[in-house]
């Protein structure tokens, strides 16, 4: 989740805090994507883990890239009405903890250049929903991160194991970038995932330093047409 170089104030998050936004998150995407799909009559419905980048867009020659028309519709489609749980989730968090979330949704050249990127790797073997999977993104920042790291884990565990939710959580290291990543992938397959980001306060000025240099590794964008 990129963004622009804003500093969120301090805040300590206490384990309680992290399990009901844990449980928000999950909650109100499940939500959202039934009363999606419910409004979706007709469409072909993707299962995100079975189609692979390769399978979405080719590539002409080294600056063409072509995007199938029926997946960019549908992820498009998603996209779209991404704001209204965007502002859904943020105002509840906000209501419930005065806590320093913040959440982006990714823009479309955002999109276009991470599936050419990874078109360029392995063939684009990749699944959809390991490479999409922060179309909408929220962080927060910790300033008791280092004492809170392990529990957090013991808590996603036990959100999988117990409560049956589909999370996916890792470290994130890349360069001078530290974070821990969180995905909640939804009831199923057929919807994108939804990214949390949780940093240390002590980290946070290098890791938005680490999204800009990452940001200017796009510098010339590919020319990306679409295919019915």
């Amino acid at each position: 989740m990129s963004s622009t170089k804003i500093i969120q104030k301090e805040y300590t998050y206490s384990i309680k805090e992290y399990e009901e936004i844990f449980k928000i998150l999950n909650e109100n995407l499940i939500n959202h994507n039934n009363m999606w799909i419910s409004q979706q009559p007709g469409i072909h419905l993707y299962n995100l883990k079975k189609t692979y980048v390769k399978n979405v867009i080719t590539e002409k020659d080294d600056e063409i890239f072509i995007i199938d028309q029926q997946f960019y519709d549908y992820m498009t489609r998603y996209k779209n009405e991404l704001i209204y749980l965007y502002a859904q989730i943020i105002g509840l968090i906000k209501e419930l903890f005065n806590c320093n979330i913040i959440g982006r949704i990714k823009n479309e050249e955002s999109i276009l250049n991470k599936l050419q990127k990874k078109k360029a790797e392995q063939n684009g073997s990749f699944s959809i929903n390991k490479v999409l999977n922060d179309l909408l993104g929220f962080r927060i920042i910790d300033k008791n991160f280092g004492n809170n790291i392990n529990k957090i884990k013991t808590i996603l565990d036990n959100l999988k194991e117990k409560e049956g939710f589909r999370i996916l959580h890792k470290e994130r290291i890349n360069g001078d970038y530290r974070g821990y990543h969180i995905y909640f992938m939804g009831k199923d397959a057929k919807h994108f995932p939804l990214e949390l980001q949780v940093w240390d306060t002590k980290s946070e000025l290098i890791n938005l330093d680490s999204h800009e240099i990452y940001k200017k590794d796009y510098t010339s964008w590919p020319e990306i047409y679409f295919k019915g």
